[in-house]
């Protein structure tokens, strides 16, 4: 199995914490989680991996690409699901669906809709209007609509 995600000696560092030097691959075909115990860099780590915050020593590399000069190429192919809600809660899933989607340049509204139906969302409902769980199951209708080939 080749390697999807390979970090080359990253660190970040924060007033309060930070992240030592770290080289690690993740494989191919694999799920893998991150475990530690709170303040332990985790989400820091995601945050760098998804190019929301930047390292500052080391490069990141998904899909053998350098995700510092083809970050636009590599979340193309990336589903990315938050542990938190990012949609504006006034508007309908249909609404959310049509700001989303024309980001992303193989969108598949058929599969979008079908997995809506498979998780008992209907495209009229507000955003504000569904449970947490919900929202999880809303998030990946997102993130498994524009064919990713990796699911974060």
């Amino acid at each position: 199995m080749s390697d999807i995600i390979k970090l080359n000696e990253v660190s970040k560092q924060f007033k309060m914490f930070g992240i030592q030097p770290l080289s690690c691959a993740f494989k191919q075909g694999y799920i893998t989680g991150l475990i530690g115990p709170n303040g332990a860099g985790k989400t820091t780590l995601i945050k760098m991996i998804m190019g929301i915050t930047r390292p500052d020593t080391g490069g990141i590399a998904i899909f053998g690409q350098s995700l510092s000069l083809q970050e636009a190429e590599i979340k193309q192919r990336i589903g990315f699901v938050s542990d938190e809600c990012h949609y504006y809660e006034h508007i309908s899933i249909h609404s959310m669906k049509n700001i989303i989607a024309p980001f992303y340049k193989k969108w598949d509204d058929h599969a979008f809709y079908r997995l809506l139906e498979r998780f008992e969302l209907s495209p009229k409902m507000k955003i504000r209007s569904l449970s947490k769980g919900m929202k999880m199951k809303l998030a990946l209708a997102f993130a498994l609509s524009h064919q990713a080939d990796k699911l974060a």
